[in-house]
């Protein structure tokens, strides 16, 4: 990071200046405030960042945002290939429940069905 970028940015912080951002997330975005090291981490790796706010892992936070926070079965086919079905109950999980949720069994593999989900 250029220094002359930490100084601007540390005045402006100093000075009494939020900075804001939003993050993609299921179902649209997140506003997040960001301190002024958030800042230079941000302009360094927006996406590293995000992960790191949400608790994810950088390929963990793309594919929650790209399935949209649905949680996918973790069995595997007949065929050896993953299930395509979704994990009973709610989606567009929050990060922390969709890392919970994600490669649990769905109701055809021996895991909850919907019934049972919504209880």
């Amino acid at each position: 990071m250029r220094s002359d970028n930490r100084l601007v940015i540390e005045a402006l912080a100093s000075a009494g200046i939020g900075f804001y951002t939003s993050f993609p997330t299921p179902g649209g975005a997140d506003t997040i405030t960001l301190n002024s090291s958030e800042v230079l981490a941000y302009l360094e790796d927006p996406v590293g960042l995000a992960a790191s706010i949400f608790g994810l892992s950088v390929s963990d936070y793309e594919q929650w945002v790209a399935l949209d926070g649905r949680a996918f079965c973790g069995a595997l086919t007949a065929k050896g290939r993953r299930c395509r079905n979704l994990v009973s109950g709610r989606t567009q999980l929050s990060a922390d429940m969709w890392k919970e949720r994600h490669g649990e069994l769905c109701a055809i593999h021996g895991g909850e069905s919907a019934d049972e989900a919504r209880c």
